[in-house]
């Protein structure tokens, strides 16, 4: 998944040169974090949880808080999000793992609405999970996203 969020342009911003950026929102599979790199302007390049991101040069901060915006009202809105970023199987406390982890924090009982539409939106997905204690975790698969293995 990769949607515009918005355009950047304000004068001012890069004390350098006029700079119009423009910003996606972008979800990536755990299993495909590890192929960030530096490009040819940085020495190095590396993922940050949005709670602990380092100071930002120029709009960036102001970047990052709109993708942040409009992350919560996709999530807000349903599972969706959280169902595209899962392995092609996964539990349900998996997905909740997901789920904060977009949301950058745990989830509390005003997450129920949305979590009931997550669980209608998911079926059984073959052998059980290993149990951590007691009995094995049931696996599930996103409903009609079943056939997907892009995240």
């Amino acid at each position: 998944m990769l949607e515009q969020v918005q355009a950047f342009g304000a004068v001012g911003w890069d004390p350098r040169e006029r700079v119009i950026s423009i910003a996606y929102l972008g979800l990536l599979p755990a299993a495909r974090r590890s192929e960030i790199c530096a490009g040819d302007d940085a020495v190095a390049a590396a993922w940050f949880a949005l709670a602990e991101l380092p100071p930002l040069a120029f709009d960036l901060g102001e970047i990052i808080g709109c993708a942040r915006r409009r992350l919560l009202s996709r999530l807000a809105h349903g599972p969706d999000l959280a169902l595209r970023s899962r392995p092609p199987s996964f539990t349900l406390a998996e997905l909740q793992e997901i789920d904060e982890g977009l949301l950058g924090r745990a989830l509390v009982h005003d997450d129920a609405p949305r979590w009931a539409r997550a669980l209608a939106a998911v079926e059984p997905a073959g052998s059980p999970a290993a149990a951590d204690h007691g009995r094995p975790r049931s696996r599930r698969r996103a409903a009609g996203l079943a056939g997907r293995t892009d995240g």
